[in-house]
């Protein structure tokens, strides 16, 4: 069998490439050469130069050779060589051959020459040979006649890619990047360069994008991918490359007058007139025609322009053209009624307008009328106790527990407070402290300085201070703030926080700062927030001070900064756990959780302050024995901005439900915040005690849960639990403040200034002058309530 013919060109081209090799005058040649460079030996056998020894290709026929049929012959050689037309016969044609093949095979070009290819064979027998070429079936196989920007591959078997950016890295020309391509390549060119006709980068003509490049008098000179500028005389180049005047026209352009240019010259300048201006006597330009004869033509506001056949007119900002082609002003306030903005009165002048404010706006940067946020820019504006909600043009006040409006609107301390422990009750009326109830002589937790164990059965004033501002009272211990300072007294055991265990019959001040804000006595332990900074101090058994875990266990004498937050707002210690909301309005609880008083749907024990939940913002929040209630703002998430006690919103409640202190109806625990008193709108204050919880809703009074001692105030101590809210006082309407103890209860009506107290009495605790039961809220004696 003979071999196939591009079998025998492989086989030739070897056969040189290793002569070459052998040859001491090309080895070192051929060896520092890659296999892409042009071989040297294998393209003088084809009779060709090789031209370029870093590209793969032959280069053209050597001096004396043509190319016919892709081969490089002498003139006077035939077309038809020994090895043309296998499987056939080769016949002599005007350019070249053309081939008559034999029987079973047939003509076909490969790679632009004529070859007798098989009518059937491996082609046939298996589809898709010769992706992106034409396949070509040979004796031993097949072929490939490969499309443009393909070649075969190295085992001839199929068409690969030709990388055109490697085979060729000048092909885009300079300033241009290749990018490979299926079966081509592109080009992109860099900043300063475009495509050409023949898809090459080539460089712009700066002078051709831009006539005026250079200014006037200057003139354009292309250069190497850049341009330089000559000047006329009068002119030079400025720092910019640009040409401008020198002299008089440099030192005023305008010397020419409207529609004039000046032309510098060697003895001063000229000038030159656009159409429809001329020079006059004294060599400037003006205008001739309707716009010399009429100054006014274009009306006020309007620049008269002249035409080749009359003028036109433009408009300064503020004017426009009216039917008649003239300009008049702009009714910007008719325009858009709008345009001053809220509170913003407009007035029309020519050309434009202005704005005026009404009270409680301000002028913009833009000139607009805006709202002035008043609480922002002055933020004691509502006094001290005071809470500003700004408002279109204004703002409101509102006072925390303990303020009240005066004759100015602003708030100010009235003080009115009150809090119950667990047999005792505290208040605050007009900055003046009174306690009642039982004064054990252990504990001494009134602060009257008397170690006797004689019950007050009515209320006593505590020392001689009238600035307190906050008040609460634990089980056995009672602490307040006045001036600023903190002040604890009673049972001691670390409950006091001045560094001792014993027991105080009077007010203790309690560390130096000044800044105290809030403070809650619980069972065991008291917290209190001081410049936005929180602190817990006392027993610690079940994380109730929220240091952390492996701090717990351990009680602390002193307060003990908790977290490194520097927002709390609000506290409240309950009997063995504690929650607060922070300046952002996101309650935190932590402590004893068996019975999911922390209301984050475990019964895990936290040691540090955890979050309540992360879709509600809260406004109050009091923690009992193993419940809690808070209030809820009525918008669910986003950026509700902490409102202190006031405000009215949702209430919620959770934990142990056993006796339905809850209050949704039924004795099944809440592990989470569940909405409480869904049909009564605006809950305002809240009162959490052991077993029962009382909340005020738009100043009406209402109280649920364990009612065996009367505490619920509904004038009967039947049924012993009361499981919904349930009205409490009826003929009272303005409920200021509700506080919850164990068995017994207290609150202020502000339509009376009075406090009351009702349920169990076996101690004075509801300071109404004897120990007998109260079913209903009965006004304290031996204070004088405010006028």
């Amino acid at each position: 069998m003979e071999t196939p013919l591009k079998n025998r060109w492989f086989l030739l081209s070897s056969i040189l490439i290793l002569q070459c090799m052998w040859l001491s005058a090309c080895a070192d040649d051929v060896a520092s050469r890659s296999a892409y460079q042009c071989p040297v030996q294998a393209c003088a056998s084809q009779n060709r130069v090789c031209e370029d020894l870093d590209q793969p290709e032959c280069g053209p026929c050597k001096a004396g050779f043509e190319e016919v049929d892709g081969k490089c012959v002498a003139p006077d050689t035939p077309a038809c060589q020994a090895d043309s037309c296998e499987n056939g016969t080769c016949l002599e044609a005007d350019e070249g051959f053309t081939c008559e093949c034999d029987e079973g095979f047939e003509v076909a070009e490969v790679n632009g020459v004529s070859v007798c290819a098989p009518t059937e064979g491996a082609c046939e027998a298996e589809a898709g040979l010769c992706s992106n070429g034409d396949c070509v079936n040979t004796s031993d196989g097949h072929t490939c006649a490969c499309d443009e920007g393909y070649e075969l591959n190295p085992e001839g078997t199929d068409c690969q890619d030709i990388d055109e950016c490697v085979a060729n890295p000048t092909i885009c020309g300079a300033g241009g990047t290749c990018a490979n391509e299926a079966g081509g390549s592109s080009c992109t060119c860099d900043a300063g360069y475009e495509l050409n006709a023949d898809g090459v980068c080539e460089a712009l003509d700066p002078c051709a994008e831009d006539p005026n490049i250079c200014g006037a008098g200057g003139t354009c000179v292309p250069q190497a991918d850049s341009y330089s500028c000559t000047c006329a005389d009068g002119y030079e180049l400025n720092s910019d490359g640009v040409c401008e005047g020198v002299g008089v026209c440099a030192n005023g352009p305008a010397i020419c007058g409207p529609g004039g240019t000046c032309v510098p010259e060697e003895d001063g300048y000229s000038c030159t007139c656009a159409q429809g201006y001329e020079l006059n006597a004294d060599g400037m330009c003006q205008s001739i025609g309707p716009c010399a004869e009429d100054p006014n033509i274009c009306g006020a506001g309007g620049t008269c322009v002249p035409e080749v056949e009359g003028y036109s007119c433009t408009c300064a900002p503020g004017y426009e053209l009216n039917s008649d082609g003239a300009c008049e002003d702009i009714n910007e306030c008719i325009d858009n009624p709008s345009i001053c903005g809220p509170g913003g009165t407009c007035t029309n002048t020519p050309g434009s307008h202005t704005c005026a404010c009404a009270p409680g706006y301000q002028l913009n940067a833009n000139g607009v009328c805006e709202d002035v946020d008043e609480c922002a820019d002055n933020p004691v504006l509502c006094g001290t106790g005071g809470i500003c909600t700004n408002t279109p043009g204004g703002h409101t006040c509102a006072c925390e527990p303990g303020y009240a409006l005066n004759a100015s609107g602003v708030c100010e301390s009235v003080v009115f407070m009150i809090d119950a422990g667990e047999e005792h009750v505290c208040g605050i009326a007009q900055g003046q402290l009174f306690c009642w109830g039982d004064n054990l002589h252990r504990t001494a937790r009134l602060g009257l300085g008397e170690n006797v164990s004689v019950p007050t059965n009515r209320a006593r004033r505590v020392g001689t201070r009238s600035d307190w501002e906050w008040i609460s009272a634990g089980e056995v211990h009672t602490c307040g703030i006045a001036g600023g300072e903190l002040f604890c007294w009673g049972f001691g055991q670390g409950r006091l926080g001045d560094g001792g265990s014993d027991p105080s019959a009077t007010p203790k001040k309690i560390g130096a700062r000044a800044d105290w804000t809030r403070v809650s006595a619980g069972r065991l332990h008291t917290c209190g927030v001081a410049g936005g900074e929180l602190f817990c101090w006392g027993e610690d058994a079940t994380g109730q001070l929220g240091l952390g875990v492996g701090n717990n266990g351990e009680t602390r004498l002193t307060p003990t900064q908790v977290g490194g937050r520097t927002d709390w707002k609000e506290i409240s210690a309950g009997s063995y756990h504690t929650c607060g909301i922070a300046g952002d309005g996101y309650a935190f609880c932590w402590g004893y959780n068996q019975f999911y008083g922390l209301g984050d749907g475990t019964t895990v024990d936290r040691y540090e302050p955890t979050q309540l939940t992360t879709t509600r913002r809260w406004r109050k929040i009091d923690a009992g024995l193993d419940h809690s209630c808070a209030i809820g703002d009525v918008r669910a998430g986003g950026p509700v901005p902490f409102s202190g006690g006031i405000g009215m919103g949702h209430l919620y409640c959770w934990g142990d439900n056993s006796i339905g202190q809850i209050g949704d109806g039924s004795h099944t625990d809440s592990p989470t915040p569940k909405r409480i008193g869904s049909s009564i709108s605006g809950w305002e204050a809240l009162g959490v005690g052991e077993g029962h919880s009382c909340a005020i809703a738009q100043g009406q009074l209402y109280c649920w849960g364990v009612n065996h001692q009367c505490q619920i105030g509904n004038a009967t101590c039947n049924p012993s639990m009361v499981l919904n809210p349930t009205r409490v006082g009826a003929s009272l309407d303005d409920w200021h403040m509700a506080t919850a103890a164990n068995q017994h209860t207290c609150g202020i009506a502000t339509d009376t200034n009075s406090f009351y107290c009702w349920g169990y009495n076996n101690v004075s605790q509801l300071g109404v002058g004897h120990t007998s039961q109260r079913q209903t809220p009965t006004e304290v004696l031996g204070y004088d309530p405010l006028p």
